[in-house]
């Protein structure tokens, strides 16, 4: 019997299944994060650290935006939803450092947009 592949992406069913949970999850562990994200950053340097957080996040997607999604055309979407798994665990890993030193939140506040562009772009190139 021949395994399953997905028409779109040759992916076999299992491991299209496996990636479509693992997106899944991720997405809501990510949505949970960013929602409190905000008040945690007020909390260690008020409206001041919060504004150039935003204003450093929406500028990271602007400018390199193209990049990310050249990088997910060259390197596949199973390679970028990884990258993306591991950028965000860094970025995550980053912020819960950043209350003793503030490098962490700009390493954070670096891999955070990128990580979700890369997860982004690569579903929409996928569900295309």
């Amino acid at each position: 019997m021949h395994a399953v592949r997905h028409p779109a992406l040759g992916i076999h069913h299992a491991s299209f299944k496996g990636l479509v949970a693992n997106t899944l999850l991720r997405g809501l562990g990510m949505t949970a994060a960013a929602l409190f994200l905000p008040v945690y950053l007020w909390e260690l340097g008020g409206i001041g650290l919060l504004v150039v957080y935003v204003v450093f996040v929406r500028g990271m997607e602007v400018l390199f935006g193209h990049v990310v999604a050249g990088v997910i055309g060259r390197i596949g979407f199973r390679k970028s939803v990884l990258l993306a798994s591991v950028l965000s665990a860094v970025s995550l890993v980053s912020f819960g450092w950043g209350g003793e030193e503030w490098q962490y939140l700009v390493l954070g506040a670096v891999l955070m947009p990128v990580a979700a562009l890369i997860l982004s772009k690569a579903c929409f190139s996928a569900n295309a």
